[in-house]
């Protein structure tokens, strides 16, 4: 089905996709956010910018590498 899929179709489902999962991760958007604009220093509140991203985004993109990786992906069918 995904070797069908047209590009404005992949974008619609993308958008679907995210909105869908904001109310899941806008909470922690807004902490993070919060927790920027509560620091007295610009780079301490880019610290914390920066733990949110490798404790967030970094796992997503773990999990995107392997469930990108034809080797696993052969392995899980069969």
């Amino acid at each position: 089905m995904a070797q069908r899929a047209t590009l404005p179709s992949s974008l619609a489902l993308g958008v679907l996709v995210g909105l869908c999962t904001f109310p899941c991760s806008g909470g922690i958007y807004v902490a993070v956010i919060g927790l920027l604009a509560s620091q007295k220093s610009y780079f301490q509140g880019l610290g914390y910018l920066l733990a949110y991203n490798v404790m967030f985004i970094l796992p997503l993109i773990a999990i995107l590498a392997l469930a990108s990786n034809r080797v696993v992906t052969t392995k899980l069918h069969q």
